[in-house]
C-alpha cells in the first residue's frame, strides 16, 4: 500500500507539471515578441479626464530588449529608464499572457459581460481608465477598463476582470518601483578590477572615459 501510495504521489506531480509546463511552451511558441530595442512589447497608461497631462506618453513603455522607461505624465521631464533582462521580461509575459490569461483577451466578449454584470460607465465618471497594450508578432492586444480597481471590487465573480485587476496592478507596481529606484534588475553586476591604482595625478580624460 505504501509503494502505490508514493506511486501514486509521484504520478499526480508528473501530472501537474505535464499540464503546466506545456502551456506555457504553447504559448511562447503561439505569442512570439520582438527583441528589437526600438519596438514597445508592452505600455502601461492611466487616462484621467480630471487631470492635465503634460506627455501623450504613457506611464510606462517596456521594449524587446529590456529598456523600461517610466514617466510622471504630469511632468515634463520625469523620465526613469532601467533595464530588465531578456529572463526578466520572458516571467512578465508569462504573467501577462498565461496568469492572466490576456493572451485570450476579446475586447468584444469581455464588454458584452461586463454589461450582462450591470457595469454602467456613469458610475465610473470620475475613475481613470487602466490600459494595458501587448504587442506580439502577430497581432496586438489591447486590454482596458475604466474604474479598474472599483470595478474588481465590485463585480468579483468576473474572471476576466479580476485577471485583468491583477494585470494592472503587476504593471502598476513595476512603474512605482522604477519611478522611486526601487527595480532591481537580475543582470550580473559588471567585473571590476580589485588592482590597485598606480596614477597618484590628477585623472585624465582618458582615465575617467566609461569603457566602450
Amino acid at each position: 500500500m505504501k509503494t502505490r501510495l508514493v506511486l501514486a504521489v509521484v504520478m499526480l506531480g508528473a501530472g501537474m507539471a505535464a499540464g503546466l509546463l506545456p502551456a506555457w511552451g504553447q504559448a511562447k511558441r503561439a505569442v512570439s515578441y520582438s527583441r528589437a530595442p526600438g519596438d514597445v512589447v508592452i505600455a502601461f497608461d492611466q487616462l484621467n479626464s480630471k487631470e492635465r497631462r503634460r506627455t501623450e506618453e504613457p506611464y510606462m513603455q517596456i521594449y524587446g530588449d529590456g529598456r523600461i522607461v517610466a514617466r510622471n505624465v504630469y511632468r515634463l521631464r520625469s523620465e526613469k529608464e532601467v533595464r530588465m533582462t531578456a529572463e526578466q521580461l520572458d516571467a512578465l509575459m508569462r504573467e501577462l499572457l498565461v496568469d492572466c490569461r490576456l493572451v485570450r483577451f476579446e475586447a468584444e466578449k469581455y464588454r458584452a459581460k461586463l454589461t450582462k454584470e450591470g457595469f454602467s460607465a456613469a458610475d465610473y465618471k470620475d475613475e481613470p481608465t487602466t490600459a494595458v497594450t501587448i504587442t506580439l508578432q502577430d497581432r496586438t492586444i489591447m486590454a482596458s477598463q475604466l474604474g479598474l480597481d472599483l470595478a474588481a471590487s465590485r463585480h468579483l465573480t468576473l474572471d476576466e476582470l479580476q485577471r485583468l485587476h491583477t494585470a494592472g496592478k503587476r504593471l502598476k507596481t513595476l512603474w512605482s518601483q522604477v519611478m522611486t529606484g526601487e527595480f532591481v534588475s537580475e543582470a550580473p553586476a559588471p567585473a571590476t578590477s580589485t588592482a590597485p591604482a598606480t596614477s597618484t595625478g590628477p585623472a585624465t580624460q582618458a582615465e575617467t572615459a566609461p569603457a566602450p
